[in-house]
C-alpha cells in the first residue's frame, strides 16, 4: 500500500491474479477444452464454449459454482449456453457443470398380421422398461414367440415381457410381433378291422393333397375320408385341403369310408323248367336265397 504524510488515505493496489474455469461434462462430450484460464488482468472476457452431447439426453444448462467458498468476488458471472462472460470485477475459480434433460422416446408395438391394434408407450432414457406380454395381439393358427425390431425378424430380438433399456437414444422404435406357425399331423386311418394307419405333416396354411389312399378292404370299394369311423364321406381321395386344425401339434385324424360293392347272383335250372329272378347283393350283407 501507499502512504504519504500529507494525508491518511490508503489505496490498495492489486495485482492480477489467473484462475481457472472447470468443465464438468458429467457423462457428455465436447470438443471444447475442460480447463479455461483467465486473468483479471483483463477485463470484460467472454469466453465461447463449445457444445456438449450425451446420447440419449438433451443439454440444459451450464450450473455455475465457485470452487472456493470465500475466494471470489461478490459479482459472479453471466453463464449461457454458448458462452461465459466475466465483468471486469468478477474473479474466482470456477466450475461449470453440464445439467442433462434424459430423452423421451416412443416405442410403439406393431401386431405384424396378427390381431389387434397399435400400442404406443412413452419410455424415458436410462430408465428400464419392461416389454409388453405376449396377450397383446393374437394370430389364429401361429405362436406368440418374441418382439423384433423389423417385421421380418432380421433385427434385434426382445424376449416377451423381458426388462430392457435405452433401446434408442430419441424418436421412435417398432417393436413388431413375431409368429410360429403351427404345425400338425394328419393320421390316415385304414378303418378296415386293422389298425393299419399312415402320417402326413402339414404346417397352419400349408395347402396341399391329403396322401393317396393305399387301404385296401376285401369286397368294399374306397369312397373318401371322414373325420369318424363311422362317419360319412367329408374329403374326397387325394383332395387339397389346409388348415385343418389350428392347435400346434395337433393330430388330426381321418378314417377310411369304404362301400360294400354289389354283385348279382343268376340262378340257372340246369335244364328243369322254370325260372328264377336274379338276386342283387351287397358284400357282407346276407339275403335269403
Amino acid at each position: 500500500y501507499l502512504m504519504t504524510e500529507f494525508d491518511t488515505t490508503i489505496y490498495l493496489l492489486f495485482e492480477g491474479r489467473d484462475f481457472v474455469i472447470e468443465l464438468d461434462f458429467v457423462e457428455g462430450t465436447s470438443i471444447q477444452q475442460p480447463t479455461i484460464e483467465y486473468s483479471t488482468k483483463i477485463s470484460n472476457q467472454v469466453f465461447a464454449l463449445a457444445p456438449v452431447v450425451r446420447p440419449g439426453y438433451t443439454f440444459v444448462e451450464w450450473a455455475f459454482a465457485w470452487k472456493d467458498a470465500t475466494d471470489h468476488s461478490a459479482q459472479a458471472p453471466a453463464v449461457a449456453t454458448g458462452n461465459i462472460e466475466l465483468a471486469a470485477n468478477v474473479y474466482g475459480d470456477i466450475t461449470l457443470t453440464a445439467v442433462w434433460q434424459p430423452n423421451t422416446y416412443t416405442i410403439t408395438y406393431y401386431p405384424n398380421s396378427g390381431t389387434g391394434n397399435e400400442v404406443t408407450d412413452q419410455v424415458v432414457f436410462d430408465s428400464q422398461y419392461t416389454v409388453r406380454p405376449s396377450d397383446l395381439y393374437y394370430k389364429t393358427g401361429y405362436t406368440f414367440v418374441g418382439w423384433n425390431t423389423t417385421s421380418d425378424g432380421s433385427g434385434t430380438s426382445y424376449d416377451n415381457q423381458a426388462t430392457i433399456k435405452n433401446l434408442v437414444e430419441s424418436g421412435t422404435i417398432t417393436l413388431y410381433a413375431m409368429w410360429k406357425e403351427h404345425t400338425y399331423k394328419v393320421v390316415f386311418n385304414a378303418n378296415n378291422d386293422s389298425s393299419d394307419s399312415v402320417e402326413q405333416e402339414f404346417t397352419y396354411t400349408e395347402n396341399k393333397a391329403l396322401s393317396i389312399n393305399t387301404f385296401e378292404k376285401e369286397g368294399y370299394t374306397f369312397e373318401g375320408w371322414s373325420t369318424s369311423e363311422n362317419g360319412r364321406k367329408e374329403y374326397e381321395n387325394s383332395q387339397t385341403v389346409e388348415k385343418l386344425t389350428t392347435i400346434d401339434q395337433d393330430v388330426f385324424n381321418l378314417y377310411a369310408v369304404w362301400v360294400a360293392n354289389d354283385y348279382t347272383i343268376k340262378f340257372d335250372g340246369n335244364g328243369a323248367e322254370g325260372s328264377m329272378a336274379d338276386l342283387a347283393m351287397s358284400y357282407d350283407v346276407a339275403k335269403q336265397l
